[in-house]
């Protein structure tokens, strides 16, 4: 009897390990366990330095949301500093290493002064805006860029321009005139002239990023000009106010702003040509405690959602009608495609258009090839620097 107790005890046990394991389909299969995302020990610490307002609504309020989201989110401890001018940034980098921050990023567009900092800390990330360079033979690696294709955007706010202005006269305004800043105007007229040959467009520049008076003074003579669409980069507060103030419902004047100028007057901006530098950041961020930081290019893009054109729906219809919208979400498409190609427009100082554009002559040729270049601030009209556009080798027909 003990013989056979056991024998059917084992059997039993031999029938369930069968069903549970032996036939794959009879039990539950395990759960893998997740591979946890690796975190450090406590949260980064972050220095951001800023050259614009932290509360300017376009790019240093970005900045500055940016940085806190981090803090918010990730529980990065963040020191943010802004309006630094850029003869201390080498020093403020050399003080927020020694202050112990793990990481330090600079919303700015030149590169050189984090160059000897990051070779000095090599055991610190660096993260530059506004720069390709980054990620290039000769730079440190452990500095990254983010290089936001603003033109992308632009273009696609050139169509909206083009389908809107009763004037058939636009206008691109900025701060100054840098290459990174020359290639969002160069991506504007594109989509305008695509969109509409016969529209006229200035690129204008202020001639400083923080001067509301003569952010005021250009918007009036652009206006005054007959331009009745304006698209602003890292400017806007006093385009916003003109805007308000000069546009009429029998002459009504639209502004395209940049980054978060809708914040400022709601009922004056129209659309914005939106950099998601809250994803940018956290892109890097995110590489950085997952041991994945390269010191390389963050490419920016409509196709990764860190840039777009937002449309705002206040203004739908009664403003952007629905066949407009259409035709906007068309050419997003296009460039998303491939269809159209809205290349980076820096490579060279004085190579404003793409080769073979425009595709057949246009009523207003010569400023299609050259732009007009407003500038109303002493001392810079005659600068080789500024004038590039209008130097011998580039004039129409040579």
């Amino acid at each position: 009897m003990k013989n056979k107790a056991l024998w059917m005890t084992v059997s039993v046990l031999v029938v369930l390990g069968l069903l549970m394991g032996g036939f794959g389909c009879a039990g539950p299969t395990p759960t893998p366990t997740p591979t946890p995302t690796p975190t450090p020990a406590k949260p980064l610490k972050m220095g951001v330095v800023a050259l614009c307002w932290s509360l300017d609504y376009t790019w240093g309020t970005s900045n500055y949301r940016a940085s806190q989201m981090l803090r918010d989110i990730y529980g990065a401890d963040v020191t943010h500093l802004d309006l630094v001018p850029f003869p201390d940034f080498e020093r403020t980098y050399t003080d927020l290493a020694e202050a112990g921050n793990d990481v330090i990023v600079t919303w700015t567009y030149d590169v050189s002064a984090m160059i000897p900092v990051a070779n000095k800390y090599p055991d610190k990330y660096f993260v530059v805006t506004c720069a390709i360079e980054p990620g290039s033979e000769g730079y440190p690696p452990n500095i990254a860029g983010m290089y936001f294709q603003e033109e992308q955007g632009a273009y696609v706010a050139g169509v909206l321009a083009a389908l809107l202005t009763k004037t058939k006269h636009v206008t691109y305004m900025s701060g100054t005139d840098l290459l990174c800043v020359n290639a969002i105007g160069n991506g504007f007229r594109l989509g305008v002239y695509d969109t509409d040959p016969e529209v006229k467009v200035d690129i204008a520049y202020v001639g400083s990023w923080v001067d509301l008076a003569k952010e005021r003074e250009v918007t009036e003579a652009e206006i005054d000009a007959g331009a009745d669409v304006i698209l602003s980069y890292a400017i806007g507060l006093g385009i916003a106010d003109v805007v308000e103030a000069r546009s009429t419902k029998e002459h009504p004047i639209y502004f395209i702003g940049s980054q978060h100028v809708e914040d400022y007057k709601p009922d004056v901006v129209i659309a914005t040509h939106y950099l998601n530098q809250d994803k940018a950041l956290a892109t890097v961020y995110e590489d950085i405690i997952a041991g994945k930081f390269v010191g390389k290019p963050y490419r920016c893009r409509l196709d990764n959602g860190m840039i777009s054109l937002h449309l705002f729906d206040r203004f739908i219809p009664s403003v952007i009608p629905y066949d407009v919208v259409d035709k906007v979400r068309a050419a997003e498409q296009a460039i998303l495609r491939g269809d159209i190609v809205v290349d980076r427009l820096i490579n060279s100082p004085t190579r404003v258009m793409p080769e073979g554009w425009p595709a057949k002559p246009v009523p207003n040729m010569e400023d299609y090839l050259q732009p007009e270049l407003h500038y109303i601030f002493e001392g810079f009209e005659g600068d080789p620097y500024y004038d590039y556009l209008r130097t011998p080798e580039h004039q129409i027909g040579k």
